[in-house]
């Protein structure tokens, strides 16, 4: 009952839970960054620019919430396949770095 009488309102809250959302993941991608700074030596970049991304999209979401939803989810939906393909990336560094430590 309560989704179906506050529909609006809960839509309106959307973006800036999923806001809040990429800046949690973001600060534990930038954590995770500076903890393989040690481990590999350039290709841990690519974990602080996908730290950073997260947390530009998440204050941009908590800061400056859309009024229409479907630019929110175009923008989402931009972002995922963004994001996917920087962690094809990543897994493929992590798994050259794991075999050249082996």
């Amino acid at each position: 009952l309560i989704v179906f009488f506050f529909a609006e309102v809960l839509a309106s809250l959307l973006p800036i839970f999923i806001g809040l959302l990429f800046l949690f993941g973001g600060i534990i991608r930038l954590v995770q960054a500076f903890g393989y700074r040690r481990v590999m030596a350039n290709r841990w970049m690519y974990f602080l620019v996908t730290s950073l991304l997260w947390l530009g999209i998440g204050l941009l979401l908590v800061t400056n919430p859309f009024s229409s939803l479907l630019v929110l989810f175009q923008l989402f939906g931009g972002f995922l396949i963004a994001v996917g393909v920087m962690e094809l990336i990543l897994y493929i560094t992590l798994r050259r770095s794991r075999r050249q430590v082996i």
